[in-house]
């Protein structure tokens, strides 16, 4: 009997009543290329039907578009050369785009989970209690080398963009606030943190930094900007891994 394949979904089904299943949603008897079982033994969204309705299987450009954003951007990780915390955000950003954790696949709940931008609850779904202590050691990690490197980029902007006194005071003033987000990702009282780093970069109203901070200082940049674009390059570096 026929065996028939769905445009959409991939799905393969044997022995099949033709007139059950029509051609405009499936393949009848397609022809596999290079042969069915290797076909057949890729995940259905990397089987591709082509115009002539044979069955191949995608090229790495179109497996990154099937994965979607989610998939696609744990993939590209490498936690060498790009922001671990920027592509964090990237990922709960598809998520929440996606309708939250229930209507993810289930490959990407595993990369949701292990990237943590579920709940516990959610978590506990798809891995075990010593998974997730592994991938939060994981996690961890990279996210203290990510605000490390934001943080170099952000004290370089400073000795570039100011005078060497003031970037100096900058140093200074910000010394113990520094460690605490590097280390803990202690960020400030917008955040849910107590009074931090992100306080005293754009002098926060309503906390000791108000009158001290960076944002309140007379400050002339050497570059021909302003002091408040420098505040704002500096919480887009340390705050959104843009740089």
């Amino acid at each position: 009997m026929p065996h028939v394949l769905n445009r959409t979904t991939k799905q393969y089904i044997e022995s099949v009543h033709t007139p059950d299943y029509p051609s405009a949603s499936w393949v009848i008897s397609p022809v596999f290329v290079p042969d069915k079982d290797t076909i057949l033994a890729l995940p259905h969204k990397y089987r591709k039907v082509n115009a002539d309705d044979t069955v191949s299987e995608m090229s790495a450009a179109e497996k990154t578009v099937a994965d979607g954003d989610i998939e696609r951007i744990d993939k590209e990780w490498t936690g060498e050369f790009k922001d671990y915390k920027a592509a964090r955000a990237k990922i709960y950003a598809s998520v929440v785009s996606a309708g939250g954790f229930v209507n993810l696949t289930a490959a990407q709940k595993i990369v949701a989970s292990k990237w943590f931008v579920v709940t516990k609850s959610d978590r506990d779904t798809v891995h075990t209690q010593s998974q997730q202590v592994a991938y939060g050691e994981v996690f961890h990690v990279n996210s203290k080398e990510s605000r490390r490197i934001r943080m170099q980029k952000a004290i370089t902007q400073c000795y570039n963009r100011l005078t060497q006194a003031d970037a100096n005071t900058v140093i200074n003033d910000a010394n113990g606030l520094v460690e605490k987000y590097i280390e803990y990702g202690r960020e400030g009282t917008v955040e849910g943190d107590p009074e931090e780093l992100f306080d005293y970069i754009e002098a926060r109203a309503g906390t000791t930094y108000v009158v001290t901070g960076l944002a309140a200082k007379t400050f002339v940049p050497t570059d021909a900007g302003t002091l408040a674009q420098l505040v704002t390059d500096l919480m887009n570096i340390l705050k959104n891994g843009i740089y």
